[in-house]
């Protein structure tokens, strides 16, 4: 296992993030794009699974809403993906391939589960 120092485990969980946080501010100014809807699909299928469970989150505004719910999923999403990216990329050989590819087809089965719910959902 290669060491990794903590501000490079940091700068790639910011990095994460920040892509994170970007593909929900680029949601707010294009209002019809696909790819940002693909790239939140999670943060906004656990947001409205949120809702459901807690009543009273209905009640927010939107800005409350993003705030409140998708914020703070956004981070811890985005987060730990980049966090299980940087540990992967710590290993030495082969492995560090094979889990890098299983990662992604992890995060894609995930994108893909939570948009198939969304679309579900929004055509209700």
């Amino acid at each position: 296992m290669i060491k990794m120092s903590r501000k490079r485990l940091l700068l790639i969980i910011l990095l994460f993030i920040a892509f994170g946080l970007a593909s929900e501010l680029l949601i707010w100014r294009a209002q019809k794009s696909e790819i940002f809807i693909v790239i939140m699909a999670p943060v906004l299928t656990v947001a409205h699974f949120l809702e459901n469970l807690i009543p009273f989150l209905k009640t927010f505004s939107s800005l409350q809403n993003e705030l409140a719910l998708i914020f703070p999923v956004t981070l811890i999403y985005f987060g730990l993906v980049g966090f299980w990216m940087a540990k992967i990329f710590t290993e030495e050989g082969v492995f560090k391939y094979f889990a890098a590819l299983c990662l992604a087809g992890f995060v894609v089965f995930i994108h893909w589960q939570a948009l198939s719910y969304l679309n579900t959902i929004l055509s209700t």
